[in-house]
């Protein structure tokens, strides 16, 4: 039987024939985590995924909406929405059109091609977003069109958007394009390579925002190893066009038993003569196929020059001790 592709990213639903139905999503995870050295509330307890996912199918046309939550007094202040309250706000929002099976176009809040295929590569999105979502130098969706051809084992995507992401309206004449291409070296995702592009602007003064990146990967469909490594180099950071860092990520994640997976990631910034580093180690007990119960380990180290960017923690050496229950739930009618 032919899955449920409604809240697939079109960049890997691929020529498989599409089915009509339904599909909901549920993304929770809660955590509590210690600081070192501890600065002001050293421990805590955070909601770090509360995401909800609607897909339908109905004949050639597709839609899809993804919602996340976040905390409206952020990290910095008090007073939110009743206080401290969660809101939810829509990350992504498409209906999509398929005329021929090769061949989907998209129109609406649609998914940026560097973060959806991210989050495939890495898989672990509810213990870590990508590199680049995380340090808030690209955004899950933006307000465009987009359009992407495939085949068996080729990739081809373009989008047209504002590059304000999501959440703000344009501010400046211009309008990014994207371009997305994956090659699969050997079939069924056991190795596969990806290029990305952007040419785009940011904000009122029209800051460029550009983006190059790279990514090898091999993610093993209905296995449970997912290794890969990328590069991704910019021009602006969050209408700063004075910034021009690169990113390099790689990551790792084994389930050496039925009841133990490892994973690791480390993330470097590179900005001329100055550096800053990220590790993330962790065991977890995975729980049925999408839930992990885990301990987790992070340290932030940096050049002193460094934390102004966008990524850098704000001292130069900190870690945090996370535990985390986490889980990923899905519907389909």
């Amino acid at each position: 039987m032919n899955p449920c592709l409604a809240l697939t990213s079109i960049l890997w639903q691929g020529i498989t024939s599409t089915k009509e139905c339904s599909m909901m999503s549920l993304d929770v995870a809660g955590r509590g985590y210690v600081d070192i050295p501890s600065t002001g509330i050293g421990s805590n307890f955070l909601l770090h995924r509360g995401g909800i996912g609607l897909g339908l199918v109905q004949g050639d046309l597709q839609g899809r909406v993804q919602i996340g939550h976040i905390q409206t007094g952020g990290t910095n202040s008090y007073i939110g929405i009743g206080g401290e309250s969660n809101v939810y706000r829509i990350q992504m929002a498409e209906v999509r059109y398929r005329p021929v099976d090769s061949l989907r176009l998209s129109a609406g809040i649609v998914e940026d091609f560097w973060v959806e295929s991210g989050n495939r590569a890495w898989g672990l999105r509810n213990i870590e977003a990508t590199s680049a979502e995380e340090f808030v130098w690209m955004e899950r969706g933006n307000v465009g069109v987009s359009a992407t051809w495939s085949t068996e084992r080729v990739v081809l995507a373009t989008s047209l958007h504002t590059g304000e992401g999501a959440f703000r309206r344009e501010r400046n004449p211009g309008k990014s394009t994207s371009f997305y291409a994956r090659v699969d070296i050997l079939k069924k995702e056991k190795l596969y390579l990806e290029v990305y592009g952007q040419d785009g602007s940011f904000g009122f003064g029209s800051a460029r925002n550009h983006r190059v990146g790279g990514r090898l990967s091999s993610s093993f469909i209905h296995s449970t190893t997912r290794v890969g490594m990328e590069g991704l180099k910019t021009w602006g950071i969050r209408g700063n066009s004075a910034y021009a860092p690169l990113l390099l990520s790689g990551w790792a994640s084994i389930d050496p038993t039925e009841w133990t997976r490892v994973i690791t990631r480390l993330e470097h910034i590179q900005l001329n003569d100055v550096s800053s580093q990220a590790v993330l180690i962790g065991v977890a007990k995975p729980i049925d196929t999408q839930g992990n119960l885990g301990i987790y380990w992070k340290t932030w180290t940096n050049d002193s020059t460094l934390l102004p960017i966008s990524g850098a923690s704000a001292a130069i050496e900190t870690h945090r001790v996370i535990v985390q229950l986490d889980g990923r739930f899905e519907i389909e009618n």
